[in-house]
């Protein structure tokens, strides 16, 4: 195959760090020295793994970037040391750094006021339905009520439309104080959550 225009000038055998927006391919041996190769996520459409009968599998990335107003596509094409699950392991990294990059990551979750320093995190598939009814009752009148059902943890989350917002509490058996429930798409993989603090009485009287 065809020499990587721009890695093969730099050296023969790199190391791929994935940051937060970018991945950088730095060269590394005796004589390597320079800056690293640096990729915006941003320009990074597609990662994946190529094989062939008669070769070794390879990482290959494709992506588009713009140069004097046109866009160009390019593409880069590696070897990694430890074959297919090292390369399975990096394309599983930049896809999942990509998406976050692009906001496509929704979590989920509730905070119990009795345990400090607690989140409950829901499935996927529950994040999704959360995601969906919660933005359905955008349109919705205020006070309006839905419930939704949470299998996994035996509860079920009430969503109350208000003037300003959204009100989600999860709530199951035993459980005297309701769960704020927040739904967020995420960008980076550290996030902050705005917490209000309530005085509330139990049963018991704490």
């Amino acid at each position: 195959s065809e020499p990587d225009l721009a890695l093969s000038k730099m050296g023969k055998k790199f190391m791929l760090t994935v940051g937060k927006d970018y991945a950088s391919f730095k060269p590394i041996g005796c004589c390597a020295g320079g800056k690293p190769y640096v990729l915006p996520l941003d320009q990074v459409k597609e990662v994946k793994m190529v094989t062939a009968n008669w070769s070794a599998p390879s990482l290959v990335i494709v992506g588009e970037k713009v140069v004097e107003d046109e866009a160009v596509k390019f593409f880069h094409k590696v070897f990694v040391d430890g074959n297919e699950p090292a390369i399975e392991e990096c394309c599983n990294k930049m896809d999942a750094q990509i998406r976050l990059l692009s906001g496509q990551v929704l979590v989920a979750g509730y905070i119990d006021p009795s345990i400090p320093n607690l989140i409950t995190w829901f499935s996927p598939a529950d994040t999704t339905k959360i995601f969906e009814l919660e933005s359905a009752m955008l349109i919705s009148s205020v006070n309006d009520k839905k419930t939704l059902d949470i299998k996994e943890y035996d509860g079920t989350i009430t969503f109350t439309r208000l003037t300003y917002g959204m009100e989600m509490l999860f709530s199951k058996e035993g459980m005297e104080i309701p769960c704020s429930v927040f739904c967020e798409r995420v960008h980076t993989i550290q996030f902050e959550l705005p917490v209000v603090e309530e005085t509330l009485t139990t049963g018991e009287g704490e």
